[in-house]
């Protein structure tokens, strides 16, 4: 090349080294007459000096664009067919027999100096090609027997240097110099031998090994069977103890060879792993980093793709030895396989099974994000294409903030991707992101779920378009699934014209997915055909469900309870769905039942996984107990109903309590410990079990170490734990609820009156002592009704009363929508079937229900539903947590030195909006002894913690001050204790946590927080009343209905009784309530708690204002300066209207309800 050439050559790179991202292109197409041979040499050779100057990203896009350029000019044909041997026309056999000749010489007299060899390659370009790797097998096969064997010896060493060089020659076509050194390296072999030249030979096998490896003629499987030959060749030499290093080379050697193959891949895998471990026995990081970090990086990727085994375990080994490797791959330091090794923990983490999904996926966005820092679109497009997929997976995936962000994130990516990875360049990569795009476009996106399904659909088409059967059989299998899947939730066009196109991509999936090569994915593609058949409008109804039992039970062929207990019971519960629309009743019940079994145990899986895993499943298993729930009524089975209603909600109690769990006071630190680690050891073998997909690891290695584990930790607990907290195995497992327990937990003259709701309507069951559960159901249409009435109401709350300036309209609103309610409810049927006798009544209401006054419900325009039953109404959150109420043992009021102890919480915020807080407390304290009260700042929360004995042995426990809940993060909620109001400062920062109210944010660890309370144990409470606002209030933005609220905290915590609010109650008429009541409840016949918030709810509904203010003033519970305060504040406005029934809106009256037994 000539110096003005070269020139040309530099001035074209150093244009394309500064254009703007994706020009790159068009500059080439301008320049086509320097697009040369020569062009890719120089290239590498500026390559090489911003390498030794640093800038690495520059010297990447280089050598990629190099290598773009040289596979254009010297394209291999397809199938891994060699080119052709053809002599170019250019060039005779005896031009390329002088220049194997010149070339062989150069190599000989400068001991294989690249320096000398190269020059010389280059200029000969043309014929680096398969017809001198022809010559120089024939022309050294010939001489090689003709000469003399020193001379032989002394040929073979020249021809294994060239063939040593020319691998490692970058310039010409990479695929032709491998099958050249191949050639020269077996041509070597056959001089030396393991007995005469054991070195030089082994040195020869382990080159033709890494030769055959980056081979790309051929068949991929002969050329690793190959490498892995010519590699376990070499370790007839190489013994650990004479060559640890060599030794240690060909280990990894052979397991990267095993790695790549695809024959028998779970066993290659299994045996690269041991490979790579052998490895590290020599490579240590101290004394062989790179090839440490080189050996952790590829052991990351055995244990990420083996198939055999534990898949969570080998998941954590593959995110541990990426990490290692990132030890020494710094970005600094190797920024190039930092990024790769960047990328592939990204992979890792997006496929973990561990730890909560949330975590792992945004642990995976990160580091594709950190991979991106290094792969651009310039410097390495290819890599920058394969991370921007794995990021547009891992967005798809992501289940924190907000999913629509999310999902756009996800399809950004994806389209970037496809800027490189084009359909005539790069198909498969094609194809892989539009399966990527249409799983995204397939996320149940209610905004533009429509749209977005055909989307879906075109993408998954797309992707079939490049895919081939016979190439690509999982992938194209896949798709059709998945395109079926697309098909069967697709919105747009004639329903029954979608289920037929989705049961034919079913079938077509199936003709790839058969049970012996791919059982478990077989078996899902029949569940989805399953459910295809069990919504099939063409057809007779009959057939399609015969054909959906049908596929159904064959997929259970697979997912057996055993190896995989929750996809046994997704479709256990599939089926049940077919046996009823069937009107196999029986069966489906039998179904569901094995399917409810099947989630009760599996549910502690998922309590150590995060909130948005856990709300995920129990809005996912919701549908089924309220399916079975159908069924029971069905075959008018009416107790069973109200036992699965009962156990839907008890499954929610394990949840709780193991979320929120707590050592419990008492027990050691070594038993906890053990019972932490059983614990644990018991999940990560679950975790074994479930996330298993080999068919060779079979149930009984598992099961029975399940089985002894459990019952370690069962006798672990009822030995050690159970002692110090009875309560604590209501966590662990679901503990059913029998009808007949449930009618034990009321007296003749009592009725529990449960609500559920199903799709059928609103179903109530009332239950009394004696006989089955009287039924009760509304329209189908009032749920929907419901719905609507609950957002207008808790709309109106907040827009008004939470505005805290004037909610007149709240409370002049409050009395329609009660009626509304009483009206949705049925409310005169359901009191038509209750018992006359009976005079009292337990509420056990049910999501929505839980936000409302129930017991103000009207029952005629002057009479309320508290009216009817002279003993009283009392909510409980469940009947399971009342039977747990009722068998906690406790001292009986009345008995003992501490029977009318009280300890208070006394306005902790100091704040005028809590003015008869201080009145409140003052008065009602009087009639206890003896008293502890926490007022203002001693209300904090270590006061609190400091008090915490004196609270547990409390017999009355009372709060005066601000409570707040949190309707999107429930466990958030809590009471406000003094000193926790966030600064304003601290208030606006980023993941700060807090507690949200109208009157400011606050920290929640310096409140009492609602599993704080749940973790509370009274020994001997008789009530903690909770004169605060919004502590009845539930989480009533599930499907499911998890009755966690602050009152419900208190009960289970061991309070034989609490009574709470539901709104923000005025603080004048909250202060003359609980002194009333309390002046009831101590009064001589000292009635039950619910008697007495009955009575006085009457007469703040009855009274006037002048009997009011005779009332102040002849309380002995208030002061005589507090009773002038009192007076002067309630005359305000009302000195002429003395006959009024100041107090007679249920706003000030039906926001107290009463908890317990």
């Amino acid at each position: 090349m000539n110096e003005q050439r070269i020139e040309a050559y530099r001035n074209l790179i150093q244009q394309l080294l500064t254009c703007p991202n994706g020009e790159a292109p068009q500059i080439l197409n301008q320049s086509r007459e320097l697009v040369d041979e020569g062009f890719v040499q120089v290239c590498e050779q500026v390559a090489q000096q911003l390498q030794q100057a640093g800038e690495e990203n520059k010297a990447g896009f280089l050598r990629t664009l190099a290598q773009q350029v040289a596979a254009f000019l010297n394209p291999q044909p397809s199938g891994g067919e060699p080119e052709s041997r053809e002599t170019p026309a250019h060039a005779t056999e005896e031009d390329y027999f002088n220049f194997l000749m010149d070339v062989l010489q150069a190599t000989h007299d400068s001991q294989g100096n690249p320096s000398v060899v190269y020059p010389l390659l280059q200029q000969n370009l043309d014929k680096l090609d398969l017809k001198l790797a022809d010559i120089l097998h024939d022309l050294a096969s010939q001489t090689l027997k003709q000469v003399e064997k020193n001379q032989a010896v002394i040929m073979a060493v020249d021809i294994g240097n060239f063939a040593n060089l020319i691998q490692k020659f970058t310039w010409g076509s990479p695929g032709n110099n491998l099958e050249i050194a191949i050639v020269g390296y077996e041509i070597s072999l056959t001089i030396f031998s393991k007995n005469k030249n054991p070195d030089d030979w082994a040195g020869l096998n382990n080159n033709l090994g890494n030769a055959y490896i980056e081979r790309s003629n051929g068949e991929p499987s002969d050329n690793t069977q190959r490498a892995i030959a010519a590699y376990q060749r070499t370790l007839e030499v190489y013994s650990r103890t004479t060559f640890p290093e060599e030794w240690a080379m060909a280990q990894y050697n052979l397991g990267n060879a095993y790695c790549r193959s695809t024959d028998k891949q779970e066993e290659n895998l299994d045996r690269s792993i041991t490979f790579f471990q052998s490895a590290l026995e020599v490579y240590s990081r101290n004394n062989f980093p790179k090839q440490w970090a080189m050996t952790q990086s590829n052991l990351g990727n055995a244990y990420f793709y083996r198939i055999t085994g534990n898949r969570a375990q080998d998941i954590e080994k593959a995110i541990a030895a990426y990490r290692f490797a990132l030890q020494v791959y710094t970005r600094k330091a190797y920024p190039e396989k930092w990024a790769r090794t960047q990328n592939n923990l990204g992979n890792a983490y997006r496929k973990r099974i561990k730890g909560e999904q949330s975590d792992n996926i945004q642990q995976a966005i990160d580091a594709c994000k950190a991979a991106l820092e290094v792969y651009t679109r310039t410097s390495f497009p290819e890599q920058w294409a394969e991370t921007q997929a794995n990021l547009g997976n891992a967005y798809s995936e992501f289940i924190r903030g907000d999913q629509l962000v999310n999902l756009k994130l996800g399809i950004e990516a994806c389209n970037k991707a496809l800027e490189v990875y084009t359909p005539s360049a790069f198909p498969k990569e094609w194809a892989k992101v539009h399966i990527c795009l249409g799983n995204i476009y397939c996320q149940p996106m209610r905004q533009v779920r429509e749209e977005n399904l055909e989307k879906g659909i075109v993408a998954y088409q797309f992707a079939l378009k490049a895919l081939n059967r016979k190439a690509s059989p999982k992938d194209w299998a896949m798709t059709q699934n998945n395109l079926g899947l697309a098909y069967y939730y697709r919105i747009k066009g004639d329903r029954s014209d979608n289920i037929e196109r989705a049961i034919i991509t079913y079938q077509a999936a199936l003709k790839v997915y058969t049970h012996p090569d791919f059982p478990a994915d077989w078996a899902m593609t029949k569940n989805n055909l399953g459910m295809a058949y069990c919504y099939r409008i063409k057809g007779t109804q009959d057939d399609n469900i015969k054909k959906a039992i049908s596929a159904y039970t064959e997929a259970l062929d697979v997912y057996t309870l055993e190896r995989f207990p929750q996809r046994y019971a997704t479709i256990i519960f599939n089926l049940g769905i077919a046996y009823r629309k069937g009107t196999q009743f029986k069966k489906s019940y039998t179904s569901f039942a094995s399917a409810i079994d099947t989630v009760e145990e599996i549910r502690s899986n998922i309590i150590i996984g995060g909130e948005a895993d856990k709300q995920k499943l129990a809005e996912k298993w919701q549908k089924l107990y309220g399916n079975m729930v159908e069924v029971c009524l069905e075959l008018e089975n009416y107790s069973a109903a109200v036992e699965y209603a009962e156990r839907s909600k008890a499954r929610n109690l394990v949840e709780l309590m193991a979320a929120t769990r707590l050592k419990p006071p008492g027990v050691s630190s070594e038993v906890w410990e053990r019972y932490d680690a059983l614990s644990q050891k018991l999940w990560n073998l679950q975790q074994q079990r479930d996330s298993s997909t080999s068919s060779k690891l079979l149930s009984s290695e598992v099961t029975p170490q399940l089985t002894q584990l459990r019952q370690q930790i069962d006798t672990l607990i009822a030995a050690e734990i159970t002692p110090h907290d009875p309560k604590f195995r209501f966590g662990q497992r679901v503990q059913p609820i029998p009808y007949r327990k449930i009618q034990a937990l009321v007296d003749d003259n009592t009725a529990i009156v449960e609500w559920y709701f199903t799709s059928k309507g609103i179903q109530a069951f009332i239950v009394t002592r004696q006989g089955e559960p009287i039924f009760v159901s509304t329209d189908k249409g009032a749920l929907d009704e419901l719905a609507g009435l609950t957002n207008e109401y808790l709309r109106a709350y907040t827009d008004n009363l939470r505005a805290y300036t004037d909610n007149r309209q709240w409370r002049q609103q409050l009395p329609s929508y009660l009626q509304r309610l009483a009206e949705i409810l049925k409310l005169d049927q359901l009191l038509s079937r209750i018992p006359s006798h009976c005079q009292e009544l337990v509420l056990v209401p049910y999501r929505f229900l839980h936000l409302f006054p129930l017991h103000a419900l009207p029952v005629s325009k002057t009479e309320y539903l508290s009216d009817k039953f002279p003993q009283g109404i009392r909510y409980v959150p469940s009947s399971q947590i009342l039977q747990l109420s009722l068998s906690q043992a406790s001292t009986p009021f009345g008995k003992g030195g501490k029977e009318k102890s009280l300890f208070a919480i006394q306005n902790p915020t100091t704040e005028s909006t809590l003015r008869y807080a201080d009145i409140e407390v003052e008065a009602i304290q009087t009639q206890f002894h003896p008293v502890t009260v926490l007022k203002g700042d001693a209300a904090s929360k270590t006061g609190f913690n400091q008090a915490a004995t004196l609270l547990k042995d409390a017999a009355f426990v009372h709060f005066s001050c601000h409570g707040s809940f949190d309707f999107a993060n429930p466990r958030n909620s809590g009471l406000i204790l003094a000193d926790a109001k966030l600064s304003e400062t601290t208030a606006t920062e980023e993941g700060v946590p807090r507690i949200r109210s109208q009157r400011g944010e606050f920290n929640p660890s310096e409140c009492l927080t609602l599993p704080e309370i749940f973790n509370l144990r009274f020994r001997q409470c008789r009530l903690v009343a909770l004169s605060a606002c919004e502590t009845g209030i539930t989480d009533i933005t599930t499907t499911s209905d998890e009755y966690i609220s602050i009152l419900a905290g208190f009960f289970f915590a061991g309070s034989r009784n609490v009574l709470g609010t539901l709104w923000a109650v005025n603080d004048l008429s909250t202060a003359m309530f609980m002194i009333h009541f309390y002046e009831t409840l101590l009064g001589e016949k000292q009635p039950p708690v619910a008697l007495a918030v009955k009575q006085t709810q009457e007469w703040m509904r009855q009274v006037t204002v002048a009997q009011l203010l005779e009332w102040i003033a002849g309380c002995r519970l208030i002061g005589e300066q507090r009773r002038e305060e009192m007076c002067d504040y309630l005359r305000l406005g009302y000195k002429t209207k003395l006959d009024v029934k100041r107090f007679e809106s249920p706003y000030y009256w039906a926001a107290f309800c009463a908890v317990g037994q």
